[in-house]
């Protein structure tokens, strides 16, 4: 991971650890942190910004969310940038998304949740209805140099199936229609693979019960529609994606070795979301 990502992560962690709610990672630097206790035969992709997911519990009183605004524009200094105005902010040319849940109690405009007026909003993601179920402890200890260790920095990251929701529907925005961007496609897909092979069986079951939670929710059947229509087969645009990444999935075997690869990888997703 590159030191200034990190330092800035613990930075920021440190600070919402003094107030109480630890952080909730969401994007790649989620998913980075959700596998680093998986042994993986690929490199993790590492971001160079931070997707920040502020939850109900963390925004429900307004002094928590004042409390928020004050960390982020106040204490640690972020500057607020003028293309996503309150929810995207930069600092040492790092940047810091604010993303949070559609809810009913925080004044909203468009995609905007107006968190705290002309100071800290956030870009209202449907798809993490849920973020908040069966959310990981990650500690941050294992990253930090031996002098930096004096106190436990923890972070939350989603569930593995909140992760591969978000990634589903932002594969599903950058991989055709006004906002399509090939790159971005190939990257969500890529971390969609990591998060389907590197998952355990304990994982699968936390999964299913939460599928079988929610089976009558717009999300999921959005979610498993994306699935039955990106990834149901291993020529489905996702896995072509997948492919794409030449110099990352395995540069060194051959396209059917290749496609090995992806096959189980396929089975495991829709049995997943599917079954």
């Amino acid at each position: 991971m590159d030191d200034q990502i990190l330092k800035q992560l613990i930075e920021l962690a440190a600070a919402f650890n003094k107030i109480g709610p630890k952080p909730v990672i969401c994007g790649g630097l989620g998913i980075y942190l959700a596998l680093l206790d998986k042994q993986s035969e690929l490199p993790l992709r590492t971001t160079y910004d931070i997707d920040l997911m502020l939850i109900q519990r963390q925004i429900l009183e307004d002094t928590q969310r004042q409390a928020i605004a004050e960390i982020i524009t106040g204490d640690l200094q972020y500057r607020v940038c003028e293309d996503g105005k309150y929810y995207q902010f930069e600092k040492e040319n790092q940047e810091l998304d604010i993303l949070t849940p559609e809810n009913n109690f925080i004044e909203s405009d468009g995609f905007r949740a107006k968190i705290v007026k002309s100071r800290l909003h956030g870009y209202i993601t449907f798809e993490a209805k849920y973020i908040e179920e069966d959310l990981k402890i990650i500690s941050l200890s294992k990253l930090q140099k031996r002098n930096e260790k004096e106190e436990n920095i923890e972070v939350f990251v989603p569930s593995f199936t909140n992760l591969m929701i978000l990634k589903l529907f932002a594969f599903r925005d950058r991989n055709s229609g006004p906002r399509q961007n090939d790159n971005k496609a190939r990257a969500h897909a890529f971390d969609i693979y990591n998060l389907i092979t590197l998952t355990s069986y304990q994982d699968y079951k936390e999964g299913l019960e939460f599928i079988e939670r929610h089976k009558s929710s717009e999300i999921i059947n959005e979610a498993q529609e994306l699935v039955r229509k990106n990834f149901s087969t291993i020529d489905s645009s996702g896995w072509i994606r997948v492919l794409e990444n030449t110099t990352t999935f395995y540069p060194d075997i051959n396209m059917i070795q290749k496609r090995d690869k992806i096959e189980n990888a396929q089975a495991r997703l829709t049995k997943w979301f599917l079954s």
